[in-house]
């Protein structure tokens, strides 16, 4: 392992041009091939060298490792009064940009002794304000022997890596270094840092429709409805609770800034919706500040956005049905109800009640339901077309033609033959035919057979007919 460490020395008569070649590899020493964090300084007593302990390098794509040289790590035990400071040393490691991206150190070396610590902290801190729960330590003696101790919401680590994981506001975090002191040590340690996405994006809750809802019914008539906006489908890094925030924005109006424990608990609710269609836009946020709440929140920056759209329903959409057959029987009408006529209904009884007017095409007086009804009907019994119109109680209406037809042939009532003896026969009275069309002419003729009882052959092969 090639380590480097960095030693400042101080003269009066080159103070100032060491000062500044040291100041322009501050600039630059995130994209050093490699970079010993030296503990032999902290910049909480002396800033001037960055890469000593209490630095904030800001980047990704810098390998570091400790100031111990080739050989195994300095643990200072022939000087306990170094600058006045024994430690923690603090180095903390951030992206270029918080919103794209977070840190994640990958482990080429890694050999301690097991009474020391390395500790790695989410975000930004330093000493004493480093979180006590927000950490991961490791511990070890290779990279592939290495075992994250703890566990932290905004911090995840396997073997021979830890980074910061989506909900981390900053996307950075902190190494803190703290040996013994005994000469108990190991060979060190050497990381790379690089950068990990922070995607994230929403969706329609309803994916792929862009239909965010099933449609809203209001109650009664000219009623408002209390509409509450579904949650969008959180995806990627949108899933992590922090650092990230949602607006609505319906019909064009900002409702707030919501974060999905809102969404969950029903809070996201629109009041005195009217019936019709309405626009919803959700837009993502990256919150630095991680409070998720509030409007014109100027620090947001936007991540993503979609619009979608649901619909407020009258008490009764109706959905009519045109071109309806009716085929009558042989009593000659039929009861036109609303479920012949309404594709939208499946029933005895509306929901509300309703009106059916029927009006002959050929002209004449319209045929009504009377007052509206749940169970409204009317009965036709002429031939033809006719013109419907259903009207619901919330003056919505439908309208379609309604035929009716008679398909079936005329029927003769009673006997069909009557037999009479010789002179008791009376006169013959005409069959009384029926049909639905109408009879406009009938005719029939009277049959004398034999000579009062005498028949001849051929007339008894008709009469046998005829019975």
């Amino acid at each position: 392992m090639k380590k480097m460490s960095f030693t400042l020395f101080r003269s009066q008569s080159w103070l100032s041009a060491t000062f500044m070649v040291l100041f322009a590899w501050c600039l630059v020493g995130s994209v050093n091939a490699q970079t010993a964090l030296d503990t032999s300084n902290d910049t909480r007593a002396n800033g001037q060298n960055c890469d000593h302990a209490g630095t904030t390098f800001t980047g990704c794509g810098g390998t570091y490792t400790d100031d111990g040289g080739a050989g195994l790590y300095n643990d200072f035990i022939d000087d306990n009064t170094r600058d006045g400071f024994t430690g923690p040393w603090t180095w903390t490691f951030c992206p270029d940009v918080s919103m794209d991206n977070r840190v994640r150190l990958t482990f080429s070396e890694f050999d301690i002794h097991p009474d020391d610590n390395f500790t790695v902290y989410a975000g930004r801190c330093n000493g004493a304000i480093c979180s006590a729960v927000e950490r991961v330590q490791l511990t070890g003696n290779s990279v592939g022997g290495m075992v994250p101790v703890g566990t932290s919401a905004t911090l995840s680590a396997g073997a021979g890596w830890v980074e910061a994981n989506c909900s981390s506001i900053s996307g950075c975090v902190t190494v803190e270094w703290t040996t013994t002191r005994d000469n108990d040590k190991g060979m060190g340690w050497e990381f790379a840092t690089s950068c990990r996405s922070r995607d994230a994006d929403i969706r329609s809750p309803r994916h792929p429709s862009a239909v965010i809802m099933p449609k809203v019914a209001l109650p009664a008539c000219g009623d408002l409805a209390s509409v509450v906006i579904p949650a969008p489908q959180y995806r990627n890094c949108a899933v992590a609770p922090e650092p990230y925030t949602v607006q609505v924005i319906h019909d064009g109006i900002s409702r707030g800034y919501f974060s999905q424990a809102d969404f969950a608990a029903g809070a996201v609710t629109i009041q005195n919706v009217p019936a019709g269609n309405h626009w919803v836009d959700y837009v993502l946020y990256y919150d630095p500040t991680g409070a998720c709440a509030g409007n014109n929140r100027s620090e947001l920056m936007e991540k993503d956005r979609f619009g979608g759209s649901y619909t407020v329903s009258d008490a009764v959409d109706l959905v009519g049905n045109d071109n309806i057959n009716v085929s009558i029987g042989d009593d000659c009408w039929t009861e036109i109800t609303a479920d012949d006529l309404l594709e939208s209904h499946d029933g005895i009884s509306l929901g509300a009640p309703g009106t059916i007017t029927v009006t002959p095409k050929a002209g004449g007086s319209p045929i009504t339901s009377g007052a509206a009804s749940l169970t409204p009907s009317v009965q036709l019994s002429e031939m033809g077309t006719y013109t419907y119109v259903f009207r619901d109680a919330c003056n919505n209406a439908v309208t379609g033609t309604i035929t009716m037809v008679d398909l079936q042939g005329p029927i003769c009532p009673g006997n069909e033959t009557v037999f009479l003896l010789c002179s008791d026969a009376p006169d013959a009275e005409a069959p009384q035919f029926k049909d639905c069309n109408g009879v406009v002419e009938t005719s029939h003729d009277d049959l004398t057979f034999g000579n009062c009882g005498a028949f001849t052959l051929a007339e008894r092969t008709t009469l046998f007919e005829l019975g």
